[in-house]
């Protein structure tokens, strides 16, 4: 019998249960009685094996068969077959090269809980030698016994196979790992000898069976659940976001954005120096149009943990600014006062946060050679909607940017028409549509058109900067005169307040002045692919979930305390 590495198999565990689990929420998205959410809503036990720095801890605290049941339940006959497939292929494609079948090796025996949790970026704390990072992964247990006969069969078979096991009693707790395996996690180590141990395995009573990558990680788990002021349960941030967030929870995830390499990847020079701990909670639950995950945004200060929910406020009407964005826009951002939400996000500690806005405005002031913060969000006081639009080009998007006209507004897009001559761009005006004036800033220049046999051709094309107008209340900026076409029209054609996903969300989030950010997943998932490589392999991974999201929408609220935004997921 061929063995395959333990720690692979691990890897594959984690997986397959964290994603099977949390697909299973897409399953019941649609018309899905609450019986089951009803309640004190539940916490994660298992955070008392997680240290209070841990940089990531995310649970599923309901058994997958109820979500599947109720899913299956509420789909119509003639759609449970390729449904039941769906979630089938989705274990299978997560148990490859395994061995293991989630019905006949894991379901017997799991509990209502399921957390992951990256319980060190560094197992040994040894810079030296690299990172080590250490995973925890505790699954609840409904059936002890099978639970312990599943571990023996698997130990019993790797033995079998030529795999050498360690078994040792920690602390009243039997603890089983292999050795002298490879380990993926070994190639970031600089110390080529170094034999790392591939991954182990614990019983905790009868209600926790837990895994790791090595077996320090489950000594320090089982030294924490001992010490209780050494576990994040202690922590009163984790306190204070468990109390404060939905209590209809499905799921809970808790992260620590200091401990992972996220911030590497939004580091700017507008980052502010005094790096924080940024935290970020969420809770999952269902609603009846689709999934909403309340978060929390938190930090270590004493006022974080004190901190109460303000009143809510008052029922708005949605931004107006909204009715010039077209209903199939990919991305959009509205509110209100861009100019005092930049100096809130420019002052702010969340590096995190500053740090992705910067990366997102950054080629737009590259190309324009301005900067924005000066030159547009100055005099956008009012009501604003900025939004990337799907193009021709598969993986090029459109802009357009709506906001009130306010007394400087005039002045400032005159600005920009010195700012655009002073780069060699002509001002010139568009026949487009005779309510509106509109002006292009374009630059003539010149390509050669490659002939055979014959010298180059040159052909000349005009390069467009931008575009502007005005109407009675608003100021338009686009990037295209396609796009300012798309933007006067949708209010005759279709805006964004038409569109089915959005307006489900807008019944669902609460509406403030602060605004939303809305994803049109199909048209923005594959420019967000080339920010992040590594979303592809998620989307292959889960496929069964990813082929059916349709929008993701979010709003904030930060009147009182810490800032709190709250997610919304529609499906196909």
């Amino acid at each position: 019998m061929q063995s395959r590495s333990p720690s692979s198999r691990l890897v594959a565990i984690l997986l397959a249960t964290v994603l099977v689990v949390v697909g299973g929420i897409y399953w019941i998205w649609a018309n899905s009685p609450f019986g089951l959410l009803r309640g004190s809503p539940p916490t994660p036990a298992a955070a008392m094996f997680v240290p209070k720095d841990a940089p990531l801890l995310a649970s599923l605290l309901t058994h997958p068969e109820r979500l599947q049941a109720l899913r299956q339940q509420k789909t119509p006959s003639s759609q449970r077959r390729e449904a039941e497939e769906e979630f089938g292929q989705l274990q299978r494609s997560l148990l490859a090269d395994t061995g293991l079948s989630y019905d006949r090796d894991i379901k017997p025996w799991l509990g209502n809980e399921v957390t992951f949790a990256i319980a060190s970026r560094d197992v040994d704390r040894n810079r030296q030698n690299g990172e080590q990072p250490g995973y925890l992964l505790a699954l609840g247990v409904k059936n002890n016994k099978k639970s312990r006969e599943f571990l023996d069969v698997y130990w019993q078979t790797e033995a079998a196979a030529g795999v050498k096991l360690d078994f040792e009693d920690y602390k009243g707790v039997k603890i089983v790992s292999s050795q002298g395996t490879p380990n993926p996690l070994k190639r970031w180590r600089k110390d080529d000898t170094l034999s790392l141990k591939g991954w182990a395995s614990a019983v905790i009573g009868d209600r926790f069976v837990l895994f790791a990558n090595v077996p320090e990680v489950l000594h320090q788990a089982i030294n924490r659940a001992q010490a209780e002021n050494l576990n994040l349960e202690s922590l009163p941030a984790y306190q204070q976001a468990v109390k404060r967030l939905a209590d209809r929870r499905l799921g809970f995830v808790f992260l620590d954005l200091s401990q992972l390499n996220l911030q590497k990847r939004v580091s700017s020079s507008t980052t502010p120096k005094k790096a924080v701990n940024d935290r970020i909670a969420i809770a999952l639950a269902v609603q009846k149009q689709g999934l909403l995950a309340d978060s929390i945004w938190l930090d270590r200060s004493p006022a974080t943990a004190e901190a109460t929910d303000a009143n809510p406020e008052p029922a708005v009407p949605p931004i107006a600014t909204l009715n010039y964005i077209p209903k199939q826009s990919a991305w959009v951002t509205a509110g209100t006062n861009l100019q005092q939400l930049w100096q809130q996000l420019s002052t702010s500690e969340n590096s995190f946060v500053t740090g992705a806005i910067a990366q997102l405005i950054s080629p737009l002031e590259a190309k324009w050679g301005i900067s924005l913060a000066d030159t547009i969000f100055s005099w956008a006081t009012g009501e604003y909607a900025f939004a990337f639009l799907p193009s021709s080009e598969p993986t090029h998007l459109d802009w357009a940017f709506v906001a009130d006209r306010a007394e400087g507004t005039d002045a400032a897009l005159q600005n920009l028409d010195a700012i655009a001559t002073a780069q060699g761009y002509t001002i010139g005006a568009v026949s487009l549509d005779r309510q509106h004036p509109i002006a292009a800033w374009t630059k003539l220049t010149t390509t050669e058109e490659k002939q055979k046999g014959k010298a180059p051709k040159l052909q000349v094309q005009t390069e467009i900067l931008g575009v502007r107008s005005t109407t009675e209340n608003y100021a338009i900026l686009a990037s295209s005169i396609e796009a300012m076409d798309r933007v006067l029209n949708a209010p005759k054609k279709g805006s964004l307040l038409d569109n089915r996903d959005f307006a489900a969300s807008l019944e669902v989030l609460p509406a403030n002045r602060n605004g939303y950010l809305y994803f049109n997943w199909p048209d923005f998932h594959q420019t967000l692919e080339q920010e992040l490589p590594e979303l592809r392999l998620l989307e292959l991974t889960a496929k069964p979930i990813f082929q059916h999201l349709r929008s993701l929408t979010t709003n904030s609220d930060r009147a009182s305390g810490p800032l709190k935004t709250q997610i919304f997921l529609t499906f196909e």
